[in-house]
């Protein structure tokens, strides 16, 4: 198993599966250029947990929101396109 950070955006066009790692949802251009790309923003427990284990885990209960609502405070989930979710 192997992570690799990758500061700049660009070089995620290269990596065969790609996620933000993150605390919270953020309002940063790098969390919304990573949603804009489709890649996933994920929490770091998500990478403390696949050390735990030494492999790659589904993503899907670390899955971080893709925004919250002002007005309301609604959560918006992050809709993702399944090809692109790492499973194995």
């Amino acid at each position: 198993m192997r992570f690799q950070c990758m500061t700049d955006v660009l070089q995620v066009a290269e990596a065969t599966h790609s996620y933000l790692i993150s605390a919270a949802f953020q309002r940063t251009v790098k969390y919304l250029q990573c949603l804009a790309a489709n890649i996933p923003p994920v929490s770091y427990q998500w990478v403390e947990q696949c050390y735990r284990m030494n492999q790659l885990i589904p993503i899907q209960d670390y899955l971080l929101p893709a925004g919250v609502q002002i007005h309301n405070g609604q959560v918006l989930e992050w809709w993702v396109v399944l090809l692109h979710i790492h499973n194995s």
